[in-house]
């Protein structure tokens, strides 16, 4: 549970700084007339909260489901250490390609990659400029 709780204080600490960022933007009124659309289900407001609910539970449970079948310790075969050796080109390449190239990599970068929140898709940040911008 520790590992949790430091997830959960940085991702916060994260999501604070992002929406201090998008309210000072909206305060100056950066976003004009741009439109701006919605990527996924939870940021677009004509889909009902229950499908959104339903779909953060399912996602919740298929994910304690997988950590509880991952945690249990297994015995490292040949064939499996193999595996896991290949597993760790496959990460390798899947770093090297989530980085965008105009930015370079520093602690503040790694973390955000780290907690998945260096993907525009996901923060949307001029979605929550233009939900802040008061008119």
């Amino acid at each position: 549970w520790p590992i949790f709780a430091l997830l959960a204080a940085a991702f916060s600490a994260f999501m604070i700084n992002d929406l201090r960022s998008a309210f000072a933007e909206a305060k100056k009124g950066v976003v004009g007339s741009q439109t701006v659309t919605a990527v996924n289900c939870y940021q677009d407001p004509k889909v009902p909260i229950s499908h959104c609910m339903q779909t953060f539970l399912l996602s919740s449970i298929f994910v304690c489901v997988y950590y509880s079948a991952m945690s249990e310790p297994i015995e490292m075969t040949l064939f499996s250490r193999f595996f896991w050796a290949c597993s760790l080109f496959v990460q390798y390449y899947i770093s090297l390609n989530s980085f965008r190239p105009d930015s370079k990599p520093s602690f503040t970068t790694i973390s955000r990659w780290a907690l998945r929140l260096d993907d525009s898709q996901a923060t949307n940040h001029d979605l929550w400029v233009a939900l802040l911008r008061q008119d």
